[in-house]
């Protein structure tokens, strides 16, 4: 529409950026202009208002507007000549138009970590090399509560599972809620499993390396005695 309008002078509309913002301001459009709805509702809009007459005049117009007085985050309203009909002026959100790009949301993910406890010591497991916490110790980590069961039940482990709080680590690409389950033994257990394991002390703190969610939770044991 813009080399019609701009060299011919025929009556097409245009909808550059410029003219988007302009748009989606003046009539309070709602929704990302990237989205294809949005973006066909700017189009039939802006052919509703492009005059039959002067179209070279009105668009370059209508660009220029968007360039300057009704920039992205620099407008200057009162200076507007289109101030008094604008919706968005009125009702005091210029700022919030255009709608920015909608953030993308991360999956969600869960996981249980089981925290056996024996005389002020918990039992962690060296993390495979490759994955996420490579290599890092942490705590017993299944994708449901009956994975947890399952394993004590294997295990030949006797005691009540405790649940405590769960939270979130955020990762770049997904959110993990951690579910802990505590496992409190009068006596330490000889305990098989595949990956290297180590008795932590919560009162002497030995230097490995822990991963992130284990060392928070590290901290907590230390508070709950």
């Amino acid at each position: 529409g813009a080399i019609l309008s701009l060299s011919l002078g025929q009556p097409h509309p245009i909808l550059d950026g410029n003219v988007k913002r302009v748009l989606a301001r003046f009539f309070m459009v709602e929704g990302w202009y990237g989205v294809k709805k949005v973006e066909n509702l700017l189009w039939s809009l802006s052919d509703t208002i492009t005059p039959k007459d002067n179209v070279t005049e009105f668009n370059q117009a209508m660009m220029d507007l968007g360039a300057s007085l009704c920039s992205r985050s620099n407008f200057n309203c009162e200076a507007c000549p289109l101030v008094s009909q604008c919706q968005a002026y009125a009702n005091n959100q210029v700022k919030a138009f255009p709608n920015p790009k909608p953030k993308k949301e991360k999956p969600k993910k869960q996981a249980y970590h089981l925290i056996i406890n024996a005389d002020n010591k918990v039992l962690m497991e060296k993390r495979p090399s490759s994955g996420i916490w490579g290599g890092l110790f942490g705590f017993f980590e299944f994708e449901s509560l009956q994975d947890v069961e399952t394993f004590i039940a294997q295990q030949g482990l006797n005691g009540k599972v405790q649940s405590i709080e769960s939270f979130v680590h955020i990762f770049t690409h997904f959110e993990l809620t951690i579910h802990p389950q505590i496992l409190k033994l009068d006596t330490i257990p000889d305990c098989v499993h595949d990956n290297p394991l180590i008795w932590f002390d919560l009162t002497e703190h030995p230097e490995v390396g822990l991963a992130a969610p284990t060392k928070k939770l590290v901290k907590l044991l230390g508070t709950m005695g």
